[in-house]
């Protein structure tokens, strides 16, 4: 058992991160007739340009999560480099994914516009609800077990909730797994479709 403000930590270090992803595919799409275009020209591979890309956001997204966590740790009392490190580890597999995913995402909208991002923005929002974020997954209804369990967030947030506080009802094991999948997946098929 931990007080709320404790089970919200990880959860907000999971939205932070996925709030930041629609960023990053909603720039390049804008961006299709600038730099970006110009990237695409050149002779470097389409998997160098968009680990290039992935790894330029998530080096920004590293200092905010950074401090975060030394805020975190220093109010939670908690002075571990390992557990750190751990959840440095879940939030990278979780930003590359949802980068992506991102990137996969704004490819298939003609143009860059309010629209996709407020589409986008809706889908996030049902990650969020199904991922236990706000609140222990429980009591959830058997109708939504199958959405939390197929939730890259799900696994996110109860990976970091575990490594910070020590609680946990998913399998730290099959969610590193999974993590691993999605976000391999995602990358891959972001290397595609900008090829296209």
């Amino acid at each position: 058992n931990i007080a709320y403000s404790a089970f919200l930590v990880s959860g907000f270090l999971c939205i932070y991160v996925a709030n930041n992803s629609a960023y990053v595919g909603f720039y390049l799409k804008r961006d299709n007739e600038g730099f970006f275009k110009l990237l695409k020209t050149t002779p470097l591979s389409r998997l160098s340009i968009v680990m290039g890309i992935l790894i330029g956001e998530l080096l920004i997204l590293l200092m905010g999560i950074v401090i975060f966590l030394i805020l975190t740790g220093v109010y939670y009392k908690i002075f571990s480099l390992f557990k750190l490190v751990i959840i440095l580890f879940y939030l990278i597999l979780l930003a590359l994914g949802f980068f992506s995913f991102s990137l996969i995402f704004f490819k298939f909208f003609d143009s860059y516009n309010t629209f996709s991002l407020r589409l986008y923005f809706f889908l996030l929002f049902g990650a969020y609800a199904t991922s236990g974020v706000f609140y222990p997954l429980t009591n959830i209804p058997q109708l939504l077990k199958f959405i939390i369990y197929i939730n890259p967030l799900s696994y996110a947030v109860d990976a970091i909730r575990y490594f910070l506080f020590g609680v946990n009802q998913l399998n730290l094991v099959y969610g590193g797994i999974f993590l691993v999948l999605f976000s391999g997946v995602m990358i891959a098929g972001s290397v595609i479709l900008l090829d296209k």
